[in-house]
Order: structure tokens, then sequence, then C-alpha cells
């Protein structure tokens, strides 16, 4: 392993970003998928293959990521469902309790995560206002039961709206967001693109998120892989982080010259380490990483931040 994709040294590394459970066919496919670049593509060079995968019911590897996470120095993750059959909450917080110290619980809508990877998303405004309201009541419910502490990647396109307006689209989710305001509970939203099939890339570059931002200003709000990559989508999270102190951000898959500039403009205590590891990504979430946390060149302020610190507060982990 280089020395750019060697293990940071902080005593602590939170991974935010960690996909778990699997479909069984996962296992074959993942050994042609080597970078983000293969993960992106995988649908639609081999959708058949890719579709059969997604339709098997989901078994826990929480022992593979464990194993993934201590080969790499990982100490601790936050786990959510991967989209797929027979992914549950449920489920998320049993392989959590299994490695309890190592794993935190976060919640996803486990009512749209079959629907999420088959790309059959629900349409009309009736149907996605109940979702809406069934995630509030998720909320309300299901953290106190299941230990979750915080919402993991939720995209309102598609499943809770069908608005373009920062105005409609906040409106829609204000279940969602008032819920989460009861306990200060994070959000992640994701940002960039998606490889699932009906994850539209226009509600990926976040422009709508300065209005939930600016209405919910006690619930904090995680974007995720903070633009992914690209610039036009990059500008927008920072142009929003910078104008809500409650917009964090998760450095997954976001180069060093992203991250390096997010440190300049936001500061270290608004951004968190994150890989999207899971079971299609283990041969290379780690390596990426850390290429990119320790391309970003942080002295050793900074990288405690980023590596545990800010996902401490935010998530109130209660490391030390």
């Amino acid at each position: 392993m280089s020395d750019e994709s060697s293990r940071p040294d902080s005593s602590l590394i939170v991974d935010v970003h960690v996909h778990a459970g699997a479909p069984p066919g996962a296992e074959e496919m993942v050994k042609e998928i080597r970078s983000p670049k293969d993960w992106a593509t995988q649908r639609s060079k081999d959708p058949v293959r890719f579709a059969e995968v997604m339709s098997q019911e989901q078994v826990d590897n929480s022992d593979l990521l464990i194993k993934t996470m201590d080969d790499h120095g990982v100490t601790h993750a936050l786990i959510q469902m991967t989209p797929g059959m027979g992914a549950t909450n449920q489920g998320v917080s049993d392989m959590a309790k299994r490695h309890t110290g190592r794993l935190f619980p976060i919640y996803r809508p486990e009512f749209l995560m079959g629907a999420v990877g088959s790309g059959d998303l629900t349409s009309g405004t009736a149907s996605l206002s109940a979702n809406a309201d069934r995630m509030a009541q998720d909320i309300e419910t299901l953290f106190p039961q299941l230990g979750m502490i915080g919402v993991g990647e939720m995209i309102p396109g598609g499943m809770v709206t069908t608005a373009i307006d920062p105005v409609e689209i906040a409106r829609d989710m204000s279940p969602i967001m008032e819920a989460l305001g009861n306990g200060n509970w994070p959000i992640q939203i994701p940002t960039g693109w998606s490889g699932w099939q009906g994850g539209l890339h226009y509600i990926y570059n976040p422009i709508w998120v300065d209005e939930i931002a600016g209405i919910f200003p006690d619930v904090p709000i995680v974007l995720t892989k903070m633009g992914r990559g690209f610039r036009s989508c990059f500008d927008t999270c920072l142009v929003i982080a910078m104008r809500n102190a409650n917009v964090y951000f998760d450095m997954t898959e976001s180069p060093p010259e992203h991250v390096r500039e997010a440190l300049g403009r936001i500061g270290p205590s608004r951004i968190m380490f994150g890989t999207d590891l899971s079971a299609i990504s283990v041969n290379y979430a780690y390596e990426h990483g850390f290429a990119f946390l320790n391309g970003a060149q942080p002295d050793a302020e900074e990288l405690d931040w980023m590596a545990w610190r800010t996902a401490n507060d935010v998530y109130r982990l209660g490391l030390a």
C-alpha cells in the first residue's frame, strides 16, 4: 500500500458512511469492482445480472465489514441499510448489537429500500406524502426501539416528492425534518450521482438543501460525498455549508483538492471521514478514502477532527 493510501495517523477513525447487509450474489459480482467508476457502470454494463443479484434476499455481512475495517485500522463505523430486498432497520440494529461499541446504526426507510434497488420508485403525490409521514413516524418510534442515532442517505426525489422547487421540496420534507428536530438527529443527504436506477442526477445537486437547512437550523444535515468529485456540485455544497452552520460534509469519494478547499472554507469541525464501504466496495473503499484524506495534507488537528471528532460531536458517539 502506498504512503498516500496508508492509514492516517489518528488515534481513532470513524467511518460515517458504511452500508450493511448484502445479497449473496454480490460476492461474485464484487470481484469485477475495483473502483467507484466500476461500481457506477456495473448496472448499465450488465443490467440483467445486476437485477438478479439485487433481487436476492440480503444477509448479515457485518463480520466482513468488521474484518475490512480491522485490516485498515478503522475503529468505528456508522452503518445503514444497503438498498435491496430484505433490507431492514431491525437487521442493521442487530448487526450493530453484534459489534457493540464498533458499529452504530442509522435509519433508512426500509419500505422504500427494495424499490431503490430495483429502480421501481413510487410516483404520485398522495403516496409520496404518505411516505414522508411514515418516515416521521419511524423516527419517533424506531429510534428509541432500535438505538438509531440519525437518518442515513435519504434523497427526497421519487421518495417523498416530485417537486423541483426548493420551497416545495422543503414543504414535502417538513414532517421528516420536524421529527428529526425533536431530538436534533442528523440526516445524510447524498450529492453528486447515484449508481441506482431511478436515482436521477438533478436532485443530487443539492441547491434545494439551502432551504431546509435554513428552516430547520437545529437538524444537522450531512451532505454526503460533498459533490462526489464534480466541481459544480461541490461548489453548491460549499455555498450551502458556508451559509448554514448546521450543514456538514462527509468526504466520501471527494478528491483531495476538494477536501483541502473545504477545510479552508468551513474548517475541519464540519467535515467527517466516510468511504461508502459495502459488500460492493470492499476492494477499494479504504485505499481510496485514505488517499483522499492524506492527499488533502491535513495538519494533526485537522486530521483528528475529520477522522473522528466531528462525527463524535454530530452523532454524539461518546468516544474519547
